[in-house]
C-alpha cells in the first residue's frame, strides 16, 4: 500500500525533564508533527536537533541518531524530512516520548 512517507527512524527523545515536556504533556497527541530545530552552537553536540511542538521544546533527537539527520538538513533537505510523536507514556510521573523520522515522496 502506497504512503506518501515511510517511517526510516525511531527513537526516545532525549532530555525531556529538562524543557517544556512535562508541562504540556497533556497536550502531545500521537502523530502530531514535530519541528526539527538545528543547534549548531551547541555545547555538548555541534550535531545537536532539538524538537519542538509548536513554540515549546521538548528535547533532542538522541545524538547517536542525529548525524545523518543533522547534515542532510545543513544542506537544505527540510523538504524531504518529517518528524511525529509514534508513542507517548505517563508512567507514574515518568515521561516518556517516542518520535519518528519520516522521509517525505517528493517525486
Amino acid at each position: 500500500m502506497y504512503s506518501p512517507t515511510k517511517l526510516v527512524d525511531s527513537f526516545v527523545i532525549s532530555g525531556l525533564p529538562y524543557y517544556d515536556a512535562p508541562l504540556i504533556f497533556d497536550q502531545l497527541k500521537l502523530g502530531s508533527d514535530l519541528t526539527i530545530v538545528p543547534e549548531r552552537d551547541n555545547p555538548y553536540d555541534p550535531e545537536a536537533l532539538a524538537l519542538y511542538s509548536n513554540n515549546n521544546k521538548l528535547g533532542f533527537i538522541p545524538k547517536e541518531s542525529n548525524s545523518l539527520w543533522s547534515t542532510l538538513l545543513f544542506y537544505g533537505h527540510q523538504n524531504i524530512i518529517t518528524c511525529k510523536i509514534t508513542q507517548l507514556s505517563d508512567h507514574h510521573g515518568h515521561l516518556l516520548v517516542k518520535a519518528g523520522l519520516y522521509v517525505i515522496d517528493a517525486r
